[in-house]
C-alpha cells in the first residue's frame, strides 16, 4: 500500500484528508461500491455498465480502475489507468493514459492525478489546465 499521507502532502492536499484513506484496485466484488459512486457522477454511462467495467478494468493487466475510499468505505474518487505499449529506438516503452478520472471530494483529484503520473515511466496527458501542467513540470 502507498504511504498516502506522504503522497497527499506532496500533492498539496489538506492533511485532514490523510486519516485512513485507501486506494484499492477495482475487482468485480467492488461493483456495488462503484455503483454508489457513479450515482454521484453526472453523464458517466460507461462506469454504470458492469459488464463493460468488469471486462475493461478487471480482466486485463493493461487497464485498471482504482477507487479512493475514505475511512467509512465510501468512494471519494476514482481513476482508470491504461498502460499502452510503444517502442522507442527498438526498445519497449509503456505509456500511462488516464480515463474515468473523477474526484468526488475536494482535494482527492490531486492525489489521483499523481497516482496516474507515477504509474508508468511516461504519462501521456492531452490538454490539461495550467494547474495540471504545473504539477507535471514538478515531477521527476
Amino acid at each position: 500500500m502507498l504511504d498516502l499521507a506522504r503522497v497527499l502532502v506532496v500533492a498539496g492536499v489538506c492533511s485532514s484528508l490523510c486519516s485512513d484513506l485507501r486506494l484499492i484496485q477495482y475487482t468485480p466484488q467492488q461493483s456495488e461500491l462503484l455503483q454508489r459512486a457513479t450515482n454521484r457522477i453526472e453523464d458517466n454511462v460507461s462506469l454504470r455498465h458492469r459488464p463493460f467495467v468488469d471486462y475493461y478494468y478487471a480482466s486485463r493487466e493493461s487497464s485498471r480502475l482504482y477507487l479512493f475510499l475514505d475511512d467509512s468505505g465510501i468512494v471519494q474518487g476514482l481513476i482508470g489507468i491504461e498502460t499502452l505499449p510503444f517502442e522507442y529506438q527498438s526498445r519497449p516503452l509503456s505509456l500511462a493514459v488516464a480515463s474515468n478520472f473523477h474526484a468526488l471530494q475536494p482535494g482527492v483529484g490531486g492525489f489521483l492525478f499523481l497516482q496516474w503520473l507515477r504509474s508508468c515511466p511516461i504519462a501521456l496527458e492531452v490538454g490539461g489546465s495550467e494547474d495540471a501542467h504545473k504539477i507535471i513540470r514538478q515531477q521527476k
